[in-house]
């Protein structure tokens, strides 16, 4: 039996991880677009400057969809994780709640305790 407070609990954690999840994935994947190409862009987000006067030799970008990732690496040895660190986590754990509250919303539902429509037993 879920009680109105569980259900309360599991629909506002579902919600805020439903709305959060896309909200964090368009915003890793803004990360991976670039407007010149990987050098400048990787260039300019490390130095500051997108030109290559007296600094170190670009090696590549290496960019993934799922999840958002878009890493610069230098042949010194350095590299730069685009998208920010606390993206990809934060999505893997809208999609535990979202996982976890919607089995206890649906049988809430079905229930009629969202409403307080339960069935009367007389």
């Amino acid at each position: 039996m879920v009680d109105r407070r569980l259900f309360d609990i599991a629909r506002w954690s579902l919600m805020v991880a439903v709305w959060l999840l896309p909200v964090l994935y368009v915003f890793g994947l803004m990360r991976l677009l670039h407007l010149e190409n990987a050098y400048h862009t990787c260039t300019q987000a490390r130095f500051g400057v997108p030109d290559d006067r007296g600094l170190p030799v670009f090696g590549r970008l290496d960019s993934d969809v799922l999840p958002p990732r878009s890493v610069c690496t230098w042949v010194d040895g350095y590299t730069l994780d685009r998208v920010p660190w606390f993206v990809t986590p934060t999505m893997f754990v809208c999609l535990v709640v979202a996982a976890a509250a919607s089995p206890v919303v649906i049988s809430a539902r079905r229930r009629g305790v969202m409403a307080g429509t339960a069935r009367r037993p007389w």
